[in-house]
């Protein structure tokens, strides 16, 4: 699933950027459902969004590739 939504990230970026700049997004498929200022609160947006561990990605919005990050986080369930 990440695939897709890192994906739509790349082929997106100068869009978002200028909509979300520096913001946190969280991507669900091909849809930005929430943000946040920082990896933190976007996690919590997602959780309050009612989206599951799994099901979306959090990305940081910059203006080029120096924002590509992969972090893996597991939380137990």
């Amino acid at each position: 699933m990440e695939d897709i939504e890192f994906q739509y990230f790349i082929d997106n970026q100068r869009l978002l950027f200028g909509q979300y700049p520096n913001r946190y997004l969280v991507i669900s498929g091909t849809k930005v459902v929430t943000t946040g200022s920082d990896w933190w609160e976007a996690y919590m947006n997602a959780q309050k969004e009612g989206l599951l561990p799994g099901e979306y990605i959090i990305q940081l919005c910059g203006p080029d590739e120096k924002c590509y990050t992969i972090e893996i986080n597991q939380f137990p369930i």
